[in-house]
């Protein structure tokens, strides 16, 4: 099991760091990166960055090189890939079917999709408007209790006191 207490987001973020960090950083750098969301809570997204001026990671835009986007709260560049290496077929989870998940589980998931390859997204899972729908920051994680296709692996991640008091609301509605 994974600790994460980094889902205790700071409330004011640096703002000439995250620039500065964004400005050495190159395409296809392995990156992690804190983020708040409104709609799905706080979020520990890691993978490798996309783009040459607007930088999207893990399918979440964070902005260009001197302009980070309102959600990013702080961006750390990562020594090794080699986590991101070889995560392709079969899911590997503790939960052995997607009906052990539930609304609020903090969960640290794994996903492969194009163009972004592979990377990780740490949060609450939140249900969506259909009772059987979970995702993760905007991923679907499940579908009618079974686990989405670009879902690779799915671990339960501890988090302390302070970091359960930040579990999203239910969607009740999907965005317009």
């Amino acid at each position: 099991m994974i600790h994460y207490n980094a889902l205790d987001l700071p409330r004011k973020r640096d703002l000439e760091s995250l620039r500065f960090t964004l400005g050495v950083s190159t395409e296809a750098s392995s990156v992690r990166a804190r983020l708040r969301t409104s709609r799905f809570g706080p979020l520990i997204l890691t993978g490798r960055l996309l783009g040459s001026s607007d930088l999207w990671l893990g399918g979440f835009f964070l902005g260009s090189r001197t302009n980070p986007k309102r959600q990013l709260i702080d961006l750390e560049i990562l020594e090794s890939d080699t986590d991101l290496e070889g995560r392709t077929g079969v899911l590997q989870s503790p939960c052995a079917e997607a009906t052990d998940l539930r609304h609020g589980q903090p969960v640290e998931v794994r996903f492969v999709q194009q163009p972004y390859g592979s990377f990780s997204l740490a949060g609450h899972l939140v249900r969506g408007p259909l009772s059987a729908d979970l995702l993760l920051g905007g991923w679907f994680v499940s579908h009618a209790h079974r686990f989405a296709s670009r879902v690779v692996s799915i671990e339960e991640i501890e988090i302390d006191s302070r970091g359960a008091r930040n579990v999203p609301t239910p969607l009740t509605r999907w965005a317009s």
